[in-house]
């Protein structure tokens, strides 16, 4: 019972960070980053009491959100059907943004049964969300809201810690595995399994890439930035458990390499590094202009110690993700 007890509060603390999140995209969207037509509905569905959050915040979420649809999107523009299978994915409105533009695209979610149960209250409920999900039929006005299965889209309520067996709907086709600060908080074996489980889904032969969002310690075991953040962390009740494993870019780049296992290539940058390549693509929207930072000295620190990992089979049509070319 005492171990039960634990693991619920556990879970409770980390299916909290999906409401952080989802309340630091909608914040995005209300400083003039990025437009999101579905953020209203996840934010109303999980009666979130929504405020504008900090400069440094916003330009976080926004380089993260742009990153990571880019690398899904520049795929999805080259395969004929992609997959997406998205880890802890609570509140998320990727799927919805991305699956309205690309035909060939379907998706996938796993998160913890009560998130799944959110999600799926607001997608029978919402016509639009039910035709861009491939969902064909109404609900019944006392129908259980359980897990989604649409002809694009599917939702699983599982505990990945313990997730053994077979997904169903999950095929056999080029996929992205998608963790967006999710393994971060299980042990090195435990991500390990998770990232090894989703892959016998599929042959030996199948294009696969995975895509990593995740705090940094960075090479310095005494950084004093890192250490200040993790025990702030701490006292919520949220322990980090990969990373003194993991705590360069390089060394997050060689753990996602090893789990596609085979050839493989990998990338990885900061958030630093992703604000740079922004603003030397984008002249005419430099990130200053959308909204200026507060202290341009806590945001390096930050955006050093955040970062985009992938690692994706050895292919030419993942040559798209190396973004520094």
């Amino acid at each position: 019972m005492r171990r039960n007890l634990h693991r619920n509060r556990r879970t409770n603390v980390v299916m909290q960070t999906d409401l952080d999140a989802l309340g630091a995209r909608w914040s995005c969207v209300a400083a003039g980053y990025m437009q999101d037509p579905y953020i209203e509905l996840l934010s109303a569905a999980q009666s979130l009491r929504v405020s504008r959050k900090l400069p440094v915040i916003n330009r976080g979420t926004f380089l993260r959100t742009v990153a990571i649809d880019g690398l899904i999107e520049t795929l999805a523009q080259r395969e004929e059907h992609l997959q997406v299978v998205s880890l802890g994915a609570g509140s998320d409105t990727r799927p919805f943004r991305l699956l309205d533009k690309h035909a060939h695209l379907t998706y996938h979610e796993i998160d913890f049964k009560e998130s799944v149960d959110v999600k799926s209250r607001v997608i029978l409920s919402t016509k639009a969300l039910r035709d861009v999900c491939g969902v064909s039929e109404d609900p019944e006005e006392d129908a259980q809201y359980a897990e989604i299965r649409g002809s694009r889209y599917s939702n699983h309520g599982l505990d990945l810690k313990v997730a053994d067996g077979r997904l169903v709907g999950v095929k056999d086709v080029t996929t992205i595995i998608l963790s967006e600060c999710c393994l971060c908080y299980m042990t090195p074996d435990e991500a390990s399994h998770v990232l090894k489980w989703v892959q016998t889904h599929f042959s030996d032969t199948t294009r696969r890439g995975i895509v990593m969002y995740e705090p940094l310690r960075g090479a310095d075991k005494n950084d004093s930035f890192a250490r200040v953040m993790f025990e702030n962390l701490a006292i919520r009740g949220l322990s980090l458990l990969t990373v003194n494993e993991y705590p360069t870019t390089e060394a997050q780049i060689s753990r996602l390499q090893a789990a596609i296992e085979g050839q493989s290539k990998g990338y990885g940058w900061s958030m630093l590094e992703l604000e740079d390549m922004w603003n030397r693509n984008h002249p005419d929207r430099q990130l200053d202009d959308i909204e200026r930072l507060d202290e341009r000295e806590e945001w390096v620190l930050l955006a050093k110690h955040y970062g985009i990992f992938c690692a994706c089979t050895d292919d030419e049509r993942f040559d798209s993700w190396n973004l520094k070319t």
